[in-house]
């Protein structure tokens, strides 16, 4: 992900790309130990159903642009920042989804036996079903102050379920844009595993 004004990284991928446009690629692999994705059928959503551990297992191929920094990588975090009553993201202890055969998708957030919130999403309008699973999908435009330049950026995150019933989760980071007059395109894709509980 391009980072904020105040990163090192930022700076110093303004000062590689002076001479010539600049693209950077960190895409994850499936680690060959989790099992894999499970089978969508035709025209038909991915069943994420389930509780789910709420702290993710990360693929070890995954690569951070922003030095010496790990973006959270809560299940909550990713689903329903804001959304937690001021209960922070460590606290909650697993999610459970319902509903995604229909046309919403309900979260519920636990900490342990006790529900924080809850949270739906409508199909067509938060979420699209496609053949790699549910798609959340969001972008804006983010200006780099003294530094020059702007980007565009989207951010996806893609959820489909495991053969071992774990829920998969793939956040696919893309941004294009200017450092000061030269073309940037950056593209970083994240993997996460979240077990299923029964919690």
């Amino acid at each position: 992900m391009m980072v904020k004004i105040k990163s090192v990284s930022w700076l110093n991928l303004v000062l590689v790309c002076l001479l010539t446009s600049c693209s950077t690629s960190k895409i994850a692999q499936h680690p060959n130990s989790w099992a894999k994705p499970a089978l969508i059928h035709q025209n038909t959503c991915a069943d994420i159903s389930g509780t789910y551990e709420n702290k993710a297992i990360a693929s070890p191929s995954n690569k951070y642009v922003e030095l010496g920094h790990r973006y959270p990588d809560f299940l909550s975090y990713f689903i329903a920042r804001d959304s937690l009553n001021g209960y922070k993201h460590e606290w909650v202890t697993h999610v459970k989804f319902s509903g995604v055969q229909g046309k919403s998708l309900t979260l519920v957030f636990y900490k342990k036996d006790k529900i924080i919130n809850s949270k739906s999403f409508t199909i067509n309008h938060d979420y699209t079903c496609t053949a790699k699973g549910i798609v959340f999908e969001s972008s804006h435009n983010e200006v780099y102050g003294i530094y020059g330049g702007f980007s565009h950026q989207v951010t996806r995150l893609i959820f489909i379920k495991a053969e071992d019933g774990s829920l998969l989760l793939t956040k696919d980071f893309s941004e294009k844009g200017l450092a000061l007059v030269v073309p940037v395109s950056n593209e970083e894709v994240s993997l996460y595993k979240y077990k299923k509980t029964n919690y």
